[in-house]
């Protein structure tokens, strides 16, 4: 038997509660009746009166949002005929030293949007 690394996932302590209320509430449910209780949530209850199966979900509280795969398509056919761009010798590697160096700002930033405070 194969053992592999799980990997570390931070979760704060009001994800934590959450999550622990949320056990503690339906943890006695089976896999059916958290499923049909899926359906029931907001984002679900909009997504079935759009008629369409596997949108993508707001999990935080507005509408789903809309299917991008045709805009991704005409975006995709459009770029193929674009002709390649020329970089100059050490531009990945100068964007990959800015993507790190700015990695913690991200971070910072999503979690302050996630929180919403």
């Amino acid at each position: 038997m194969l053992v592999t690394e799980t990997p570390q996932v931070e979760i704060d302590e009001k994800f934590a509660e959450i999550v622990e209320r949320i056990v503690s509430e339906k943890g006695q449910l089976s896999a059916t009746q958290l499923k049909d209780l899926t359906y029931q949530t907001p984002p679900m209850v909009e997504a079935q009166k759009l008629g369409r199966r596997e949108v993508r979900l707001d999990l935080t509280g507005g509408e789903p949002f809309p299917d991008l795969e045709p805009a991704l398509q005409s975006l995709r056919a459009i770029a193929l005929t674009m002709p390649a761009l020329e970089d100059e010798v050490g531009a990945v590697e100068d964007l990959a030293e800015d993507i790190d160096a700015l990695s913690e700002l991200r971070k910072e930033a999503t979690g302050e949007m996630l929180d919403g405070d």
